[in-house]
């Protein structure tokens, strides 16, 4: 079972003293929220059973008459000495289906069926939240018989995770998916290819009411009529992960106008070395398209060429947040630093200055040639808003700095201290506490020098 956090005290102090025993006893908001986590190290399945059943039965009963979040996570690979604990479970969920609030789930895909009847035979009249997600391992579930997932009791659902059962598998979602405003069809905890996009994404249209959008972008072939149009009205939140090397923006972010995109996050699954160009102007023709302001945008660990960078600031001037940490590591980050500096002449110009919004920033670098432009180009900022142009300066910058052409340990040390030092002398305009910072060093290893 999962490791109790510090926000769990009063519980804990349940353990230990009779007289929070006693109060914890009468008061049912306490117990509205509870984990089951299994990691692939734990053993004795059999007892399983009697464990969680026990402790589900004490929640609910101190939980009258408030409704109840669950979570349930198996890491473990498909056993049939699990058959009886996952039974038991869906029997008690059965049982009080009226109390569930939020219900969450990752185990194995064998056991898909059998949640998929429990949910659709039964009435969530309290449910806000589903998230089901699959595990591979330990055999797939037939996918020659068709799976219904029917959701259409919820009406409260608000946000629905799921990740599907299976490349070839049928499975079918009947939901109400005018009242969504979350939505996460992305990826599971294995780092898995996603099953889903190409099944449900002709849903979307219906999905007037959604504000946040986490995709996966996975095999291409996404099937969708040409010149489909998409239009999300009141998303401010949009995540694509990239989950395959074969994976191409185009079948997912073409479609998509977001005329109210606040928040642009996309990232990978992993850090690999995947050469296939995956997207052109996607993201970029997203931002003109959609005619959004665009307040925060990050990129981290995909290959995202400089030029369609600076045509996703061109198309978000109002851009305060930005993360840009890109793959390959050795990205050549001196374009991007240049761009983001501003002259002194620019201070008596008509032009606006280059994204005037901007307060937090963090970028990465694998060469220390590029440290004292980014110090000047901090200052730049700086300087320029004390000349009275309409700028805010950085207020907070971040630096990952992967060592991966190693110079002499101490050298690097003290190229890093100055760096700290420099941004440490910075000054805030109109507050007594220096520019907020922080630099993370990477190394893939940690060189060893001999004396010859």
């Amino acid at each position: 079972m999962s490791t109790p956090s510090a926000s769990k005290a009063p519980l804990l102090l349940g353990l230990v003293c009779r007289s929070w025993r006693a109060v914890l006893q009468l008061t049912p908001m306490l117990w509205t929220t509870m984990s089951f986590h299994f990691y692939d190290d734990s053993i004795g399945r059999r007892s399983d059973k009697q464990k969680v059943i026990s402790a589900l039965e004490h929640w609910l009963k101190y939980s009258t008459p408030m409704p109840i979040s669950i979570e349930f996570i198996d890491h473990r690979a498909w056993n049939r000495d699990s058959d009886p604990l996952v039974e038991a479970l869906i029997t008690k969920l059965t049982t009080f289906a009226s109390r569930w609030r939020s219900l969450s789930f990752q185990f194995s895909c064998r056991y898909f069926p059998v949640l998929f009847d429990f949910i659709s035979s039964t009435k969530l009249t309290s449910l806000e939240h589903f998230a089901i997600h699959g595990d591979m391992r330990g055999g797939l579930i037939s996918v020659d018989i068709p799976r219904h997932l029917n959701l259409t009791s919820a009406t409260r659902l608000k946000s629905l995770s799921y990740t599907g059962t299976g490349r070839f598998a049928k499975d079918h979602i009947k939901i109400g998916w005018e009242g969504l405003t979350h939505l996460f069809l992305d990826y599971d905890a294995r780092h898995d290819k996603s099953f889903t996009i190409s099944r449900f994404y002709p849903q979307l249209n219906s999905c007037e009411n959604l504000t946040t959008f986490s995709l996966g972008i996975g095999q291409p072939g996404l099937l969708r009529r040409e010149n489909e149009r998409i239009l999300l009205p009141h998303l401010d939140t949009l995540r694509v992960r990239r989950l395959s090397p074969f994976a191409h923006a185009r079948y997912v972010i073409d479609p998509l106008t977001l005329p109210q995109l606040k928040t642009l996050e996309i990232d990978a699954t992993a850090l690999l070395i995947w050469n296939n160009h995956w997207h052109d102007r996607q993201f970029s023709e997203l931002l003109a398209r959609s005619a959004c302001m665009l307040q925060e945008l990050y990129i981290k660990d995909v290959d995202f060429p400089t030029e369609e960078l600076f045509r996703c600031f061109d198309y978000a001037p109002y851009l305060t947040n930005i993360v840009f940490n890109p793959s390959p590591r050795c990205y050549r980050m001196e374009d991007v630093v240049k761009r983001l500096t501003i002259q002194p002449s620019d201070a008596w110009t008509s032009i606006p200055p280059y994204l005037p919004n901007m307060q937090r920033l963090a970028l990465s670098a694998a060469r220390e040639s590029c440290l004292d432009d980014m110090i000047g180009m901090i200052l730049s900022r700086q300087r320029i808003h004390d000349l009275g142009a309409a700028i805010t300066p950085i207020q907070c910058f971040e630096l990952s700095f992967y060592d991966h052409f190693h110079t002499r340990e101490d050298d690097r040390r003290t190229v890093i201290a100055n760096f700290e030092d420099s941004l440490r002398r910075m000054r805030a305009p109109g507050a007594n506490a220096g520019v907020q910072f922080a630099v993370v060093m990477h190394a893939l290893y940690d060189p060893t020098y001999l004396d010859v």
